[in-house]
């Protein structure tokens, strides 16, 4: 599987890591829970996930749902953010990825959630920030794949970090 997203020479770089080394905390909390929710499951449910559960990372979450249109395509919109996630991109929730993000951004959010969907694993996608001119700030990004409870993933849990961007220092 790809370390790297494809490049774009207009967007800074980012890389895929599906060893799930997380550098803060928050990431880390978010795959813990998710881990804890799955089970002995190859995926947790949507259902399963509660606020509470939730509580220690709930303002960096974000939910993508997915939804396969009559040609076979896939759209992809936000189905709620929390707190900080909303302070990055704005009121993005109830939003097609294609109506809030510039083509090449979302190009790189499809790939990243089709690897996902594809692979049924998580993954840390991670590097500088390219969204509303933001790339002083580094992202780190669990990107989690959700059983819809059709036994298909239909919607994907986001849980996200971000922190000045210093190259060679970890997050702050």
């Amino acid at each position: 599987m790809p370390e790297a997203a494809e490049s774009r020479p207009d967007l800074p770089p980012v890389s895929y890591d599906w060893s799930l080394a997380f550098e803060n905390e928050t990431t880390r909390k978010g795959l813990a829970y998710w881990n804890e929710l799955r089970g002995a499951h190859a995926l947790p449910s949507v259902k399963d996930f509660s606020p509470r559960g939730m509580k220690d990372f709930i303002s960096n979450v974000s939910l993508i749902e997915s939804r396969v249109r009559e040609d076979g395509k896939i759209d992809y919109s936000v189905r709620l953010t929390g707190e900080r996630a909303r302070e990055r991109y704005g009121a993005v929730s109830h939003r097609k990825l294609q109506e809030f993000l510039p083509l090449e951004m979302e190009r790189r959010w499809r790939e990243a959630l089709e690897l996902v969907r594809s692979a049924g694993a998580p993954l840390r996608v991670h590097g500088r920030m390219s969204y509303a001119d933001s790339t002083w700030l580094y992202q780190e990004t669990l990107l989690a794949p959700l059983n819809d409870g059709a036994g298909t993933v239909g919607m994907f849990l986001l849980v996200t970090a971000w922190w000045p961007f210093n190259p060679g220092a970890g997050p702050s």
